[in-house]
């Protein structure tokens, strides 16, 4: 699921730099001193340490009150009008605030904070002549001052007053530089320079020229080099950056600090071995670079070797105890490895070092989602929201986990404060159209207008491409590009293996793009289906599209819609001529840029096409090819449970997100009129002692008895496939029903009832029990649900017929029929390429 992939970054808990365009907050009045001697502390100073403590808390309104009966002690006191003046601004009572600001400058003429303060008041009033007198006056006090000179720097650029900016950059250099440093000091004060748009690119463009002007002078210097490379990465000219980069390592080799900086360079445009060689030798160079073991467990996680990664997190702790990213990364991978303990109590050595830092909550939370435990994932990122109010990341991973609690209202609340915070922000659109897809409440046409939304902010993103070079369809294979993160063990990768095993290799050839990297047996058997396999993990949307659109592709096929780990980002650069999304995901995805959604007229008769961004391609049967479990498909299916127990059980086999309020009270009605029946429920995160508290507490409310309830640990797929020889009946959750467990529990030989709703997800059940010949086991609506559940469990001798023969009944059906569907899709995917005039 996408809400599921933002993790713990390495960002500093320092804060973020200050923007120079926005207001500076000015040292407050310092405390009073102690009196020495006996010597009584004047009034002025008692009410000046009184005000400071207010302003410290932020109480600007009781402050300025005790300034002012300072001002009157002392009228003259410089400090006290700066500070009120900082106060009154604060209060948005801006003519007063600019009076004392002026009265402190005017007494005071070497009142820096005051200057600063005026200038940042002038800009906000969009007075730039004032502005810039004032920060002049500023910058004359303190020259090197960080924030000043920033405020300095963009009130000239907006001027475009470069030869300005050159100046007084290269007055603030050690007068013992040589030219060289002289140029590089002017690239970087241009270069940092806060702006967006033309004027970004004018400055650098004027940095670029200085860097060039330095490296002329000194071709082998190292920050010349970097700040090179940097300036060359925001233009996107990749390959000249790493160029640049490459010869500031072999400038200076032997600097460990370099070697990491380039690593971080290398995996964030996801070339991950060469960012590793660059940090072993990092690592091997003095002094031992904690930082450099943390990046390269980084690399390692990312890959999803978690022994070598907690190794790593282990080696730069020893070497820096008190790095706090190293202990929840630690954290992170020991969840990721099911050492619980250990996980929850680096976690908490974390929160004990820095008890004061968001991000040390944020994650926390995000190893308490990793260990399934939910309401613990939940206070653990409220904590991060109470000290960091706007933190986007805490908000969308709060949403998370209230949608595994199944509180449908608290997730999207949280995905819009998101958006509310950060409107462009593309994982909080896409969550948010995910988190609707649950709730019941949200209509077909609701949901089209928030996956809408999202194709909207993500095609200002992307720059498509317009032309497609290709040779003549005609005595060739099609190639088809397929974009997913589940090309391994996971349901997507489960209907995929036999589909590509039987498509006829000369006239498709299947090319995946692989945004996860992993080692299990499935991706593996893929890997060697597939003409040609390409990992895109990590690679930056621009990068991932050009490498698509280079291997010619005549159809790319999105796998993923909204769920964790998707690409859909990279198809509003349309690097294929055709466009289609399959498989992965239930509804539209709202890019404009996707042309066809792959479905069957069971999921989406034709009345419902317009719930689509997407044309719809019809298959013929069903949108599924579902591939019997490998090893295990020899699995017996076993007798009917009933005959033993002398009582029906119910299955469910649904994570605790998809069991809404309607689901609980179609069971509550069920267990009422089927005596002693049993209810087994099945979910990874069931076994927790505080979701299980509360999931009891839900059944409870719904009018279910829970000690005719067994909850069930997530257990390896052997166990889970043979836990169906405890169920007699299978009872679908909806609107979102099951999918790949529904395929299991008929592998397995036990029927399912369903509910059809009126969207591709809540009809899911619907072709898949036509595919097994069950389509008595559909209702249409929640009262039939009831009726065909309590019918059905009355008649134990048909669940036992059908318990014999369904699994070949299945294997017989279009669902497993994978040489019948390859022909399909071959025949869709030529549909699609004839019928398509992209623009």
């Amino acid at each position: 699921m996408g809400f599921l992939s933002q993790l713990f970054s390495s960002a500093k808990h320092g804060g973020t730099p200050q923007n120079a365009t926005e207001p500076v907050v000015a040292e407050p009045m310092q405390p009073a001193p102690v009196a020495i001697d006996n010597t009584p502390v004047s009034t002025y100073q008692r009410l000046k340490r009184e005000a400071a403590a207010l302003l410290d808390v932020a109480k600007y309104e009781e402050a300025s009150v005790i300034y002012r009966h300072a001002l009157a002690e002392n009228p003259d006191a410089s400090e006290a009008h700066l500070n009120l003046g900082y106060v009154l601004k604060e209060m948005g009572q801006i003519s007063l605030a600019q009076e004392s600001l002026e009265k402190a400058a005017t007494l005071d003429p070497n009142n820096f904070d005051a200057h600063l303060l005026l200038a940042m008041l002038f800009d906000v009033q969009n007075q730039p002549e004032l502005a810039l007198h004032a920060i002049k006056q500023a910058v004359r006090l303190e020259p090197k001052s960080t924030r000043a000179c920033d405020i300095y720097y963009i009130l000239l650029a907006r001027r475009q007053d470069f030869e300005a900016i050159q100046a007084h950059a290269a007055a603030a250099c050690d007068s013992s530089d040589n030219e060289a440093r002289v140029l590089l000091a002017k690239a970087d004060a241009i270069a940092n320079i806060n702006a967006t748009g033309d004027l970004k690119g004018q400055l650098v463009s004027k940095a670029l020229e200085f860097l060039r002007q330095s490296l002329a002078l000194d071709p082998l210097h190292s920050p010349a080099l970097m700040s090179q490379g940097f300036l060359l990465l925001t233009l996107n000219q990749t390959e000249q950056a790493l160029a640049s980069f490459d010869a500031a390592i072999q400038a200076n080799p032997s600097d460990g600090m370099l070697q990491h900086t380039v690593a971080e360079v290398n995996r964030q445009l996801g070339r991950f071995e060469v960012a590793m060689a660059h940090l072993q030798k990092a690592i091997s160079l003095p002094p031992d670079h904690a930082p450099s073991h943390k990046l390269m467990g980084d690399l390692h996680h990312e890959f999803a070797k978690y022994s070598a990664a907690i190794v790593c997190y282990e080696k730069a702790i020893a070497i820096k105890p008190d790095f706090v990213e190293a202990h929840i990364m630690l954290a992170m991978a020991q969840a990721d490895s099911s050492l619980t303990d250990a996980a929850l109590e680096n976690s908490r050595k974390a929160i004990a070092l820095q008890p004061d830092a968001p991000e040390v909550y944020f994650g926390s939370g995000n190893v308490y989602l990793t260990l399934n435990k939910y309401p613990q994932a939940i206070s653990a990122f409220q904590q991060a929201l109470r000290l960091r109010p706007n933190y986007t990341s805490a908000l969308i991973n709060i949403g998370a986990a209230y949608l595994c609690l199944a509180d449908y209202a608290s997730a999207l609340i949280a995905c819009r404060k998101a958006i509310a915070l950060d409107p462009n922000h593309l994982m909080a659109h896409s969550n948010t159209a995910y988190c609707s897809s649950f709730d019941g409440d949200c209509g077909s046409s609701d949901y089209l207008l928030l996956a809408k939304q999202y194709g909207q902010v993500a095609r200002t993103l992307a720059k498509p491409y317009t032309s497609w070079d290709r040779l003549p369809l005609e005595g060739r294979a099609l190639k088809v590009g397929l974009v997913s993160s589940d090309l391994l063990m996971h349901p997507v990768g489960f209907f995929l293996e036999a589909v590509i095993a039987y498509v006829d290799t000369e006239k498709v050839e299947f090319h995946a793009f692989s945004n996860k990297v992993s080692a299990d047996p499935l991706q593996a058997s893929l890997k060697s289906r597939v003409k040609s396999w390409t990992s895109i993990m990590g690679l930056p949307d621009a990068e991932a599209a050009k490498l698509i659109y280079e291997a010619e592709l005549d159809v790319l096929i999105d796998l993923s819609g909204h769920t964790m780990g998707n690409r859909l980002p990279l198809f509003c650069w349309r690097a294929a001529p055709v466009q289609a999304t399959w498989l992965g995901y239930w509804a539209s995805t709202g890019v404009a840029e996707i042309d066809f959604i792959l479905a069957d007229m069971h999921c989406v008769p034709t009345h419902n096409q317009d719930q689509f961004t997407e044309k719809v391609c019809y298959l013929p049967d069903t949108r599924y090819c579902f591939t019997p479990p490998g090893p295990l498909r020899d699995l017996p299916v076993g007798s009917l449970p009933y005959k033993k127990n002398g009582f029906v059980t119910f299955g469910c086999y649904q994570p605790m997100r998809k069991l809404t309020p309607q689901v609980l009270a179609a069971w509550a009605a069920i267990q009422k009129q089927v005596p002693r029946s049993m209810f087994l429920l099945r979910g990874k995160s069931f076994t927790d002692p505080k979701t299980q508290v509360e999931l009891m507490r839900r059944l409870t409310d719904a009018g279910i008895s829970t000690d005719r309830v067994r909850l069930v640990e997530g257990v390896p797929r052997r166990t889970y496939l043979e836990s169906h020889r405890e169920v007699d009946i299978i009872l679908d959750s909806f609107p979102y029903p099951g999918g790949t467990t529904t395929c299991d529990a008929l592998w397995m030989g036990v029927p399912t009832v369903t509910l059809a709703g009126n969207t591709m997800l809540s009809r899911q059940g619907v072709g898949l029990m036509a595919c097994a010949g069950l389509s008595d086991w559909v209702a249409n609506t929640e009262s039939e649900y009831v009726k065909i559940a309590i019918e059905k469990a009355a008649r134990p001798k048909e669940l036992a017929a059908i318990r014999q023969r369904l699994r070949q009944t299945v294997f017989e059906s279009p669902l497993f029929n994978a040489p019948g569907f390859a022909v399909d899709l071959q025949k869709a995917l030529w549909h699609m390429i004839q019928s398509s005039t992209p623009s």
